[in-house]
């Protein structure tokens, strides 16, 4: 009842008004939504450049731009899959860990990092295979599969350097919250 009232702006018994509670959940969305694209836009454009590089035909601005564009929906499609999985997966572990520890902040933490890196090392190289490989969403996943098999360590490497740099979009969030 206590969110029906803030969503509609009454207040409660005591006189409290709760609509900017509504108002900062509706500002929210497009801070999300923008977060999310900046996040996709910003693999797939370090993605293009670096892998101009490799090929030895480096790409201006402005052509890495355009690529990442063009592939933003694919990229977003693979993550997304990726991400649904290794969040299932997460999920389990930490369920697992309070099944048999109990209700511990940082083993949960700690096992749904360790799971999470575990589900999505194998496709550690799927924006690769979209932006560089031009195929879709399914035959980058087979493809990064294949490419971990044959690049164990490399693909640890890429995967922590990822799980570092999310770190540290959490740390520079979570300031700004504070």
């Amino acid at each position: 009842a206590l969110t029906n009232m803030a969503l509609l702006g009454e207040a409660d018994p005591d006189g409290t008004s709760f609509a900017w509670l509504g108002w900062l959940c509706l500002a929210g969305i497009p801070a999300f939504l923008g977060y999310v694209a900046a996040g996709v836009e910003a693999r797939a454009l370090a993605t293009a450049v670096i892998g101009g590089r490799v090929e030895g035909r480096p790409l201006r601005l402005r052509e890495s731009i355009a690529i990442a564009r063009r592939r933003f929906w694919t990229v977003l499609g693979a993550q997304l899959v990726v991400g649904f999985f290794a969040s299932i997966a997460s999920l389990l572990g930490q369920a697992l860990v309070v099944a048999v520890v109990g209700p511990v902040e940082g083993l949960t933490f700690g096992a749904s990092l360790v799971v999470s890196v575990a589900i999505s090392w194998p496709f550690v190289y799927v924006p690769a295979g979209i932006i560089l490989g031009e195929v879709g969403v399914w035959e980058a996943i087979r493809r990064s599969i294949g490419l971990v098999r044959l690049r164990k360590r490399l693909a640890v490497v890429v995967t922590l350097f990822g799980v570092l740099s999310q770190f540290i979009v959490l740390f520079g969030l979570s300031i700004g919250a504070d």
